[in-house]
């Protein structure tokens, strides 16, 4: 497991060590060959945990602002989201909480705001 800080140098050095272990695997579809890429990565044992205290301030804010429990909060980004922000699902829904813009994050937004927006993702 590498933990050097994220510098452009350790993120170079670090592509061209992953790009070494790509592994490559041709299946077949109902629509013919595909290939198949994959690389295992390694993350610290507590990576989720340090992800998840990213988060921490603003979710116990938001909780306490609209009376939810911030355990429910956590559980939610955990399923859905793995606390990844750039998240998107093949259902188009973005984010942490996987809001889809047309229907739950625009169901939030005029929670929080108190007017209609789709909100773009």
């Amino acid at each position: 497991m590498n933990q050097k800080p994220l510098t452009k140098r350790n993120v170079r050095r670090r592509t061209k060590e992953l790009k070494k272990q790509i592994k490559k695997k041709t299946v077949i579809t109902k629509k013919g060959k595909k290939i198949v890429y994959s690389v295992k990565l390694q993350f610290t044992p507590d990576h989720l945990k340090k992800r998840a205290q990213n988060y921490a301030k603003l979710v116990k804010k938001y909780a306490r602002q609209f009376e939810i429990p911030s355990p429910l909060i956590f559980a939610v980004i955990h399923t859905e989201s793995y606390f990844q922000p750039m998240a998107v699902s093949h259902a188009n829904a973005h984010g942490l909480m996987q809001l889809v813009p047309t229907s739950g994050a625009r169901d939030a937004y005029k929670k929080v705001y108190g007017k209609d927006k789709i909100v773009s993702p």
